[in-house]
């Protein structure tokens, strides 16, 4: 329930973005020297140049930015009320550990997604890096009040961040 509080604009994305191919394949094989009657149109480029698609890089910036502001306001509150309960850090980091892990696997996820589809201009729109999402990861840690200790979720999602691949 506090993955989803947090990420529900990312995840909608994701589970919408999954949903449809990246490319658009020919619906039949051409014969050497066939030429296509239209060229092929990806439905995910045509949703990305409408700007009422969730897919379009400025809805998709203002998605992160709820998820960042989900950050900074519901998990604080979260974790206040958890500490009401569980008074150990190390009960709570237990806890914690499968909400943190969630968020660095949905930031990876959506860090992949903006590589494989869109472009260097479009990811410049969107605003999300990698630098963006460790800066996020760290938010998560404070609010969360836990050290990670040993190789972490955040490797993963630097791993995945320093990745340079072609737009």
């Amino acid at each position: 329930k506090t993955t989803r509080a947090i990420l529900d604009p990312i995840l909608s994305f994701l589970a919408k973005c999954n949903a449809m191919p990246a490319r658009s394949g020919q619906s039949r094989h051409l014969a050497p020297g066939e030429v296509p009657n239209t060229p092929p149109i990806a439905a995910f480029e045509t949703l990305k140049a409408n700007k009422g698609s969730f897919a379009h890089p400025e809805r998709l910036r203002h998605a992160w930015e709820a998820v960042e502001q989900a950050v900074q306001v519901i998990l604080p509150e979260i974790v206040s009320r958890m500490k009401i309960y569980i008074t150990k850090p190390a009960s709570r980091a237990v806890l914690f550990r499968p909400v943190r892990s969630n968020i660095a696997e949905a930031v990876s996820e959506l860090l992949n997604a903006l590589q494989s589809r869109y472009t260097i201009e479009e990811r410049a729109v969107c605003g999300i890096d990698g630098t963006v999402i460790h800066g996020l990861m760290e938010k998560v840690d404070a609010a969360i009040g836990v050290a990670t200790s040993g190789p972490s979720d955040r490797d993963s999602v630097r791993s995945v961040s320093n990745k340079q691949l072609p737009s």
